[in-house]
C-alpha cells in the first residue's frame, strides 16, 4: 500500500517500522506535496508535520514504561507490589472490587472506576470531518 507514492510502513507490535524516514521523505522540500500557488503554506504544513513526527518518535514508549517507572521509584510508590493494601480509589486499603477482563465491554459493565460516555464530542467530529475532506 502506498501513501502519496511512498510505501506505508508495516506495523509490528503496535509500532510503525521505518515510519520516520517515510514521513520525512513525504515532508521534505522536494516532495510532490507542494500545490501550485500554495508553496509557502505547504512548506509551513510540511514543517509542522515534520516537527510532530519527530516529537512523537521521541516520546514513543513513554506511556508504556510510565507505570513500571512510577512503581519502581520509592518516592512515588512506597509499598511492596505484592502487598494486601493498595490505592482503592479512596484511600490506601484493601481493594474489594473484582478485577474485570481487559476489554472495553467488561470494563464498562464491571469496573466502577471507569466512566464511559457515548455522547459525541462535537469538536472531535468536526476535526474528523475536516481530515476526511482533506483526504478527498
Amino acid at each position: 500500500m502506498n501513501l502519496c507514492d511512498q510505501p506505508v510502513p508495516k506495523v509490528v507490535d503496535g509500532y510503525a517500522r521505518g515510519s520516520v524516514s517515510v514521513y520525512e521523505d513525504l515532508l521534505s522540500s522536494g516532495s510532490s506535496l507542494t500545490a501550485s500557488g500554495h508553496g509557502d503554506r505547504a512548506q509551513s504544513v510540511r514543517g509542522d508535520l515534520a516537527l510532530l513526527v519527530r516529537e512523537l518518535e521521541e516520546s514513543k514508549g513513554f506511556l508504556l514504561e510510565l507505570p513500571d517507572t512510577l512503581c519502581r521509584a520509592a518516592g512515588h510508590y512506597d509499598q511492596e507490589m505484592d502487598s494486601d493494601t493498595c490505592w482503592n480509589g479512596t484511600t490506601v486499603g484493601r481493594y474489594m472490587y473484582s478485577v474485570p477482563e481487559e476489554n472495553m465491554i467488561s470494563q464498562v459493565q464491571h469496573n466502577k472506576e471507569v466512566k464511559v460516555t457515548l455522547a459525541f464530542d462535537a469538536e472531535v467530529v468536526n476535526i474528523k470531518e475536516k481530515l476526511e475532506h482533506m483526504r478527498r
